[in-house]
C-alpha cells in the first residue's frame, strides 16, 4: 500500500522540517503532496527545487481545506494522512504503525495521538491531546480525534467527498464526524503519540478562532441534523483543560 501525505503551507518558516519528517519514514512508500500559497518565498523556491521526491502545487488563495481538498483531488495512494507545515512525525516508524493497522481490511480508517509543543522548543511538550476508542456519540459532546493523526483509505473520500470550505477552521471536524458518526467507517485507535504540533496554528491561535471554531462545529451539527449535547461548552472545556501540561 502506497500513503499520500497531504501538507498545506502559509510559509516556509518550518517546512524543512516537516519535509525531512516525510522523507524519513520507514517500511513504507510515501508520495508527499505539497500545496503552497502563491507566491512562494524565497525559502519555499529553495526547497522545492532541492526536492526531487514532492509534487508541488502552488496557487491556493482561501481557506487551507481548499489546499487539502487540491491535494486530495491528486491523491494517488491507498492511505492518505495530512501534516499541516509545521508539523512532524515523532519517530521515522509513524507511517509503518499505520500501515500495520490498515493492512487489517476490517479497519477503513485508524488515527493515534498528538502533543502540542512550543514553537522553537520543540522538546517542551505544553499539551497532549490524547484520544480514545471512537464509539456513537461522542461528536455530540465536542469531541473528535487529532486531524493530522488520522489516516483513512483513499476509497473513503473518494465515496464520502472532500472538505467543505464553508467552514473555514472547523471543517476537518465536521469531516471527521461525518465519517465516524454518519457514515460509520470502521476506524481503529492507536494508543501512541504520533505527531508533534507547534503551537500557534489557525484553530488555536486566538481566543476569537477557538470560538469560530466551536461555531463552525455547531452549524455543521445542525446541517446535517447531528444534535450536540447540552453539554457540550462543558465537555469540551473540560477535555480541553485535561490535555495541557503543568
Amino acid at each position: 500500500m502506497q500513503f499520500s501525505i497531504i501538507t498545506a503551507v502559509y510559509s516556509g518558516e518550518f517546512l524543512e522540517e516537516n519535509l525531512d519528517s516525510v522523507a524519513s519514514q520507514q517500511g513504507v512508500n510515501a508520495e508527499h503532496i505539497v500545496v503552497a500559497k502563491a507566491p512562494l518565498d524565497r525559502k519555499m523556491t529553495k526547497l522545492r527545487n532541492e526536492r526531487d521526491n514532492l509534487i508541488w502545487v502552488s496557487g491556493f488563495d482561501n481557506s487551507p481545506f481548499e489546499a487539502m481538498n487540491t491535494g486530495l483531488a491528486m491523491a494517488m495512494g491507498d492511505i492518505v494522512g495530512f501534516l499541516h507545515s509545521g508539523d512532524f512525525y515523532v519517530h521515522p516508524g509513524v507511517l509503518a504503525l499505520v500501515y500495520d493497522c490498515l493492512e487489517e481490511s476490517e479497519w477503513d480508517a485508524c488515527y493515534g495521538d498528538l502533543v502540542y509543543v512550543r514553537r522553537k522548543d520543540v522538546n517542551h511538550i505544553v499539551r497532549i491531546w490524547k484520544s480514545r476508542p471512537f464509539h456513537p456519540g461522542l461528536f455530540r459532546y465536542g469531541w473528535m480525534p487529532p486531524h493530522p493523526a488520522f489516516y483513512a483509505r483513499r476509497e473513503v473520500y473518494d465515496r464520502y467527498g472532500a472538505f467543505d470550505t464553508r467552514y473555514s477552521i472547523g471543517s476537518d471536524w465536521d469531516m471527521l464526524m461525518r465519517l465516524m458518526e454518519l457514515e460509520k467507517i470502521r476506524t481503529k485507535y492507536i494508543p501512541e503519540i504520533l505527531v508533534k504540533m507547534r503551537l500557534g496554528g489557525m484553530s488555536n491561535s486566538s481566543t476569537k478562532n477557538i470560538m469560530k471554531n466551536n461555531v463552525d462545529c455547531l452549524i455543521s451539527c445542525l446541517c446535517n441534523r447531528f444534535w450536540p449535547s447540552p453539554l457540550w461548552p462543558f465537555t469540551k472545556l473540560m477535555d480541553r483543560l485535561s490535555q495541557f501540561q503543568v
